[in-house]
């Protein structure tokens, strides 16, 4: 009885231990069936009490269900932001974009390699961007700082986007650039250039640049050159001879006439600014004595529009009609801003500004650089460097704008006839072109377009050409205004993948600078071979023009077709690569022709078809009298001579007299088979083979800036 007593004690501890475990666990209805159970237990066997305790803590069976699928993320918020885009190019970095908000406000934005490349054929157009709701603006437009500032940690947050009050240095990062429906401002402002030469060809009507100069001051902090400098520097004078360097006679000089300044188209004031103000329009504040900013795109730009309020109501002068805004700063400025000049690309929306820093407020060539990317022109490099085409002021020069920029603005046309082609420009027919210097003539160089380099699946557009053309020509020394180094001539070649749309902004590259006896060969696929013969001072320079189809002859039929493959000078077995070929065997000997047959009889009239046949019965006439002589046999026919190989032609507009490649046939019935000319010696010793230039790997050349 008391071993019975003991065991129902030691289960009901069981039960009271298991219990609390399901009061901790459980819910308070399993709990209360647990004390139940408890009640019972005094009745039931210990063995059914433990299992049913054991069932309650088991969870409830669900069948398994499947995974649901997770939710998506929520979708990215975006802003638009909506002005009008410009962007600006100096040598300082890569391009910095700014949109101008119809409130007055200037958002600089940064945009990605793919978005920035496209961004630049919308300059001065109204666009949409995205940017991203709440953003970090923790990267900045390289442009927009100095460059001891550019190693500065930005604040890795920002305040809500609101484009009232003064714009922040952070740019906002832009997730994509939408203008499918770009618009161009309607407005009857006048550019630069209120005229523009159709694709090159005469335009009777002369382009005026109408411009307005600011020379800046304020703080104590002077202009960099006076009102009266300036303009002696800038404009003719009525005693002026036209071989004095000014920018009126550069811009004559350099467009042969195309391009026309003169007093009454450029506005030249002397700026004082306040230190501090409001910019007009806006309730944006600036600070001029805060120097570390001053040469921050965004302030540059404001001080355009203090400096444009100041003409209109201080001095009562109206310019609204006027685009083209030139800005020289104090010189003071020149540690703070980290360029010698900076300009917007093109001239398509409302404004086109530049501004020049006053260290170099005397150098003409800066403000036709400058000036040069407000007509729309791009750097003019070469391979490995920009801003080092030393023929363009678009690169390095002290000079005019090279042959593929002429043809960009229209001033400068082809030599005639050379404009060329795959079908103009046939493999192995060298061509002879005499060039004038490029500023002496306004058809004075080549442009050939390889397009027999094109596979098909290029793309086309309006703003790119999918292969770069090669533009050929003449330049010397030409004091005051063309000042090549060194003096004598040569023969740049240039590559130019761009357009002459007027948003087509590529950069230009010098891919050779030959004198006398060089030659320059293009890698493949274009395989183009310039060749300088000879120049006389002053006049023309002698070139040849060849397009090859590799680097020697000697495969296939190329020793025996006539042509000068690898545009070398010398063709077929003239050429030591055909040394080892076997010459083509003869062509055989024609048979004679047989014996002809006496002409048939004329056809009988009508009538006579009508008639009956002769009688049978009728006697033959008699044959003929042995004194009337048969008409001899014809002789066979003599077999053809061997044909000529074709004579190269020459291009329109330009003779080339070459010596005929066999002598001509002696008078005689049977003439006897041409005799081969002796070899003739190369007109230049070979040139070993050129490694291409980095330039012209396809396929396509990126700008830079």
């Amino acid at each position: 009885m008391a071993c019975r007593l003991t065991g129902v004690l030691v289960l009901r501890l069981m039960v009271l231990l298991v219990l609390e475990e399901l009061v901790n666990n459980c819910s308070s209805a399993t709990a209360r069936t647990a004390a139940a159970l408890l009640v019972k237990g005094t009745e039931s066997h210990p063995r059914q009490v433990a299992r049913q305790l054991r069932q309650l803590q088991r969870p409830p069976f669900k069948p398994e269900a499947f995974d649901e699928p997770s939710s998506p993320p929520p979708a990215e918020k975006f802003d638009i932001i909506e002005g009008e885009l410009h962007v600006y190019i100096n040598e300082a970095g890569p391009p910095s974009f700014l949109i101008y908000v119809s409130n007055g406000s200037i958002v600089p934005v940064s945009l990605g390699e793919t978005e920035a490349a496209e961004a630049l054929q919308y300059a001065g157009h109204t666009v949409r961007l995205h940017v991203a709701a709440n953003s970090s603006a923790i990267s900045f437009v390289p442009n927009e700082a100095l460059s001891r500032e550019q190693s500065l940690q930005k604040r890795s947050s920002r305040q809500q986007a609101s484009f009232e009050g003064p714009p922040s240095q952070d740019s906002i990062p832009v997730k994509g650039l939408m203008c499918n429906d770009c618009m161009t401002p309607t407005d009857s402002l006048v550019a630069p250039t209120s005229a523009r030469s159709n694709g090159g060809h005469d335009n009777p009507q002369p382009i005026i640049i109408s411009t307005v100069v600011f020379l800046i001051s304020f703080c104590g902090y002077g202009p960099a050159i006076d009102v009266a400098s300036f303009r002696s520097m800038w404009l003719n004078g009525p005693d002026t001879p036209p071989n004095t360097r000014t920018m009126q006679n550069t811009f004559d000089y350099c467009s042969q006439g195309k391009a026309i300044m003169n007093s009454s188209t450029q506005h030249i004031f002397d700026v004082p600014l306040q230190c501090t103000g409001k910019v007009p329009g806006t309730s944006t504040p600036y600070n001029y004595a805060q120097l570390d900013t001053i040469c921050y795109t965004y302030s540059l730009h404001n001080m355009m529009l203090v400096a444009e309020d100041y003409v209109q109501k201080t001095l009562g002068i109206d310019i609204s009609s006027i685009k083209q805004r030139i800005a020289v700063l104090p010189v003071d400025l020149s540690g703070y801003c980290d360029f010698g000049g900076m300009a917007g690309l093109g001239c398509t929306g409302t404004r086109c500004y530049s501004w020049i820093n006053g260290l170099f407020a005397g150098n003409l060539y800066l403000y036709l650089h400058e000036m040069g990317h407000n007509l729309g022109l791009y750097h003019s490099r070469i391979p490995g460097r920009d801003y080092g085409d030393e023929t363009c002021t678009m690169g390095n020069g002290r000079t005019c704008y090279n042959a593929p920029n002429m043809w960009r603005l229209g001033w400068v046309s082809p030599l005639p006839g050379g404009d060329l082609n795959d079908t103009t420009l046939p493999v192995g027919q060298p061509m002879i072109f005499y060039l004038p210097g490029q500023n002496e003539n306004p058809h004075s160089y080549l442009r050939i377009n390889p397009t027999w380099a094109t596979t098909g699946s290029q793309t086309y557009s309006r703003l790119k050409a999918p292969i770069p053309a090669f533009f050929i020509s003449h330049r010397y020394k030409e004091v005051p205004f063309d000042n090549l180094s060194p003096a004598n001539s040569h023969i740049a070649v240039h590559t130019f993948s761009g357009t002459q749309d007027p948003q087509s902004y590529q950069n230009v590259t010098l891919e050779a600078f030959l004198f006398v006896k060089e030659e320059y060969r293009a890698p493949m696929p274009f395989n183009l071979v310039v060749r300088f013969v000879t120049y006389k001072s002053g006049g023309n320079a002698t070139i040849i023009i060849c397009r090859a189809d590799g680097e020697e002859e000697g495969g296939g039929s190329s020793c025996s077709d006539g042509l000068d493959n690898d545009c070398d000078g010398l063709v077929d077995f003239a050429d030591p690569d055909c040394a080892y070929v076997a010459p083509k065997p003869p062509s055989p000997r024609l048979p004679p022709s047989p014996r002809r047959s006496p002409p048939r009889p004329p056809a009988s009239s009508p009538s006579q078809l009508q008639s009956p046949p002769s009688s049978p019965s009728q006697p033959q006439p008699p044959p003929s009298s042995p004194s009337q002589p048969q008409p001899p046999a014809s002789p066979p026919d003599s077999p053809l001579p061997p044909s000529p190989p074709p004579l190269l032609p020459s291009p329109p507009g330009t003779p080339l007299h070459r010596e005929p490649p066999f002598p001509p046939p002696p008078p005689s019935p049977r003439p006897p088979p041409f005799p081969r000319p002796p070899p003739r010696p190369p007109a230049f010793p070979r040139s070993p083979p050129r490694s291409p230039p980095p330039s012209l790997t396809p396929p396509t050349m990126t700008p830079s800036r």
